[in-house]
Order: structure tokens, then C-alpha cells, then sequence
């Protein structure tokens, strides 16, 4: 009689890499004036992945942290009385840098299928700047909440690979414009960030 097949075991410290494609919205606002010039940055993003499983049973909890450099941005023009208008090299600025999350994450394995949800903490670093004949930028980092979900596959011994979509809320205001250059000052409303990443994590643990 043959052995009966072992099921997988999640649990462990793994560690990764990802890479996925993200957008989000922003809205350059003058104080006292109008919101006029919409940014919509996109664009990828790439990283490194540390996080540790538990199975109990068929249910796997763990918590993860990444840390993700972005090219994610994008320029908008409005009338010159604004500022983000004139020469080719003006206008609006929105670009999101990078960002990081830590996260629990909680799942129900189907042997070496793994869907899961995840939710926590997001840092995202966010950069604007506006043109014109008084330029001026600034940047922050902005902290909001994070959730989604995925599926992991182990492919091979310790090997797994996942696609995951993670929503980050919204950022909210950031005055970047602390000079004046459009009159009482300038800054950028930016809303959720979406998220489509995939990743290929190694586990240290045997099978």
C-alpha cells in the first residue's frame, strides 16, 4: 500500500520580491482659490517582501512587511493664473515614490493553494511640485490603511509564487507649497492608490 501524500506545510520566515502596476488620483488645489488640475499618477513599482506563516489545521496566519520603490506619475496644465501652466517644462506634479506596508494576513489551504486576505498599515511617500515662474516641492510620507487579497501557489520545494491586489486609502492633503508661489499657497489632494502586484517568496522551513 503507498504512503499516503503529506500536505503542504506553510508554516515559516520567508522572504521575496514583487512587482506590480498602480494608480491613484491627485488634485492640485490653490488655498482660496480653485482645485483645477487633475493628476492621475501610475506607473510600477518593485520590491522586497519579509513576512512569517502559522498553519493550524487548514488555516494559515501570518504577517508580512514589504517595501516597494515606485515610478508612479503624472503631470496636469491649467490656466496660467493658477500656476501650472506656460513653458513645456511647467506644470502640476504628482509622483509617488515609494511605499511600504506591514500587514496580517489570513488564509485557507488547499495543499499548496494559498488564497488569503491581508490587511494593516501603508507609509507612502509622496512628492508634488508646481512650475511656472515661481516653482516650488515638497515632499512627505503619508500613513493609511491597506487590505486586499491574493493567491500563493508552492510551485517547487520552498518556492512560491503570488498575485495579490492591495488597495492603500486615501493619502489625503499635502501643502507642498510653503512659499507662496500661487498665492496663498498650493497643495495636492491625492485619493486611494490600487495595487496589482506578484511576487515569488522562498521559505525557510522544509516542505
Amino acid at each position: 500500500m503507498a504512503p499516503a501524500a503529506i500536505a503542504y506545510n506553510w508554516t515559516g520566515i520567508y522572504v521575496g520580491g514583487l512587482g506590480g502596476y498602480g494608480s491613484a488620483k491627485g488634485i492640485h488645489c490653490a488655498l482660496g482659490f480653485v482645485c483645477d488640475p487633475v493628476t492621475d499618477p501610475k506607473g510600477w513599482s518593485g520590491g522586497v517582501t519579509l513576512g512569517y506563516n502559522w498553519q493550524l489545521a487548514n488555516w494559515v496566519l501570518g504577517v508580512e512587511g514589504d517595501g516597494s520603490l515606485a515610478h508612479m506619475s503624472a503631470t496636469a496644465f491649467s490656466d496660467p493664473i493658477f500656476g501650472c501652466g506656460g513653458g513645456a517644462n511647467d506644470g502640476c506634479v504628482t509622483k509617488i515614490k515609494s511605499y511600504e506596508t506591514v500587514r496580517a494576513r489570513l488564509g485557507w489551504a488547499f495543499d499548496r493553494f494559498l488564497p488569503y486576505v491581508t490587511a494593516g498599515a501603508a507609509f507612502t511617500q509622496l512628492e508634488a511640485s508646481i512650475g511656472g515662474a515661481f516653482p516650488a516641492s515638497g515632499s512627505t510620507t503619508k500613513t493609511s490603511f491597506a487590505a486586499g487579497g491574493g493567491l500563493e501557489y508552492a510551485f517547487w520545494q520552498n518556492f512560491s509564487a503570488k498575485a495579490e491586489y492591495l488597495y492603500i486609502s486615501p493619502l489625503g492633503n499635502f501643502q507642498y507649497d510653503t512659499i507662496g508661489a500661487c498665492g496663498a499657497g498650493c497643495y495636492v489632494h491625492v485619493g486611494a492608490i490600487n495595487l496589482v502586484r506578484f511576487g515569488v517568496n522562498w521559505r525557510f522551513a522544509g516542505h
